[in-house]
């Protein structure tokens, strides 16, 4: 059967993977976590702010409910004491300097819409 991305995954694609690491190396955002990178923590937190999750037991509810598609994302399971955790530890600077990168990608007319 041919692989077809899911929309989840679409809207992830702007995201260069390479740039990401790059600055998570540059704010060591991995340096305590084995199992939970910032990849899987920012692929979270976009499916929070898509799905409208308000706590983290329905983010890991409604995040392992469609555990099918984590391969085709670069992530896995999510276990609600591992997002706090991360949550707690990881530098805001690199999801910060993440949406800068996408921010970049939009048109002056869409960035101009949105300093409101």
């Amino acid at each position: 059967m041919r692989f077809a991305p899911s929309i989840f995954g679409q809207l992830l694609e702007p995201i260069d993977r390479r740039q990401f690491q790059a600055i998570v190396d540059r704010h060591d955002g991995d340096a305590y976590d084995k199992s939970f990178r910032s990849w899987d923590h920012l692929v979270a937190l976009i499916y929070a702010q898509f799905c409208g999750s308000n706590s983290l037991r329905g983010l890991e509810a409604g995040w392992n409910a469609n555990s099918q598609h984590h391969y085709h994302l670069g992530s896995g399971p999510l276990m609600r004491s591992t997002l706090s955790d991360a949550n707690r530890r990881r530098p805001v600077a690199i999801f910060a300097e993440a949406f800068g990168l996408v921010a970049n990608l939009l048109d002056r007319q869409m960035r101009r819409e949105g300093e409101a």
